[in-house]
């Protein structure tokens, strides 16, 4: 250990630069005032009519965190800390390696999400799959929907891996409730934002990304498993707080 330390003439400030990158690449390409912002989203593709329906999909490459920016800066980093074609494979190979089982579950759990959110688009009008389940458990809860909200966000969440996607999948939906129920409908889409938040804890995606980002494969059940706990007294709180507000606080706000 020490003579490594010894022979390592990497500075602090060098070994920063990576992150700091990423950090900057992702401020600046997200920032919508920026020109960067409309020209990396203008690189499109759009799939044609999948299986002969009107379903289509587009697909923004340098607009994905994983192209842009960690795919660059991970080449930009080769040059810059003078890594020869050995350490170059060595470090691929490993990174092939951990990513190989989280691909596994992702490249399947994807199209699951995709699936449920274009099932409403059918010739007989039926009811999309996330619609149909909260309806149902709305017919269960009535007035005491604001207690479980936050749970509908959080399954959204743990589905699809966003709390983006979560909200897509059951917004327009909440909204509904809300507005049969007579109930203010921006809490109600707040408890859900708050819901797809908390349930960033249990995503499938974020757990086995970070399992093997620290090589903690195979641990996954366990962490979903003691993260719930936490979920679920929060979001039981969130609940509580829900309900006050809408009927007790500010009952009249839309």
């Amino acid at each position: 250990m020490a003579g490594n330390t010894t022979n390592d003439n990497l500075s602090l400030i060098k070994a920063w630069i990576p992150y700091i990158l990423i950090g900057l690449l992702l401020v600046i390409t997200r920032v919508r005032f920026l020109p960067i912002n409309s020209w990396i989203q203008s690189v499109k593709y759009v799939s044609p009519e999948l299986f002969g329906t009107n379903v289509v999909t587009d697909f923004d490459p340098l607009y994905i965190p994983g192209i842009m920016p960690f795919l660059l800066i991970a080449l930009v980093c080769i040059p810059l800390f003078n890594m020869t074609k050995k350490q170059v494979g060595i470090a691929w190979s490993e990174a092939i390696k951990r990513i190989k089982g989280p691909f596994i579950a992702l490249i399947f759990a994807v199209p699951m999400v995709r699936i449920m959110m274009q099932s409403g688009t059918n010739p007989d009008q039926y009811l999309s799959m996330p619609i149909a389940m909260a309806q149902s458990m709305v017919h269960i809860f009535g007035v005491a929907w604001p207690l479980v909200d936050s749970f509908i966000g959080a399954l959204g969440a743990f589905m699809a891996g966003s709390n983006t996607v979560s909200n897509m999948l059951f917004s327009l939906f909440q909204y509904s409730i809300a507005d049969r129920l007579g109930i203010s409908h921006l809490i109600v889409l707040c408890l859900q934002n708050i819901g797809g938040a908390l349930g960033n804890m249990i995503c499938v995606h974020n757990v086995i990304a970070a399992c093997a980002t620290v090589g903690l494969v195979g641990v996954e059940g366990v962490l979903i498993k003691r993260n719930l706990i936490p979920m679920t007294i929060v979001a039981l709180f969130v609940g509580i707080v829900g309900l006050i507000l809408v009927f007790l606080v500010v009952p009249g706000l839309f």
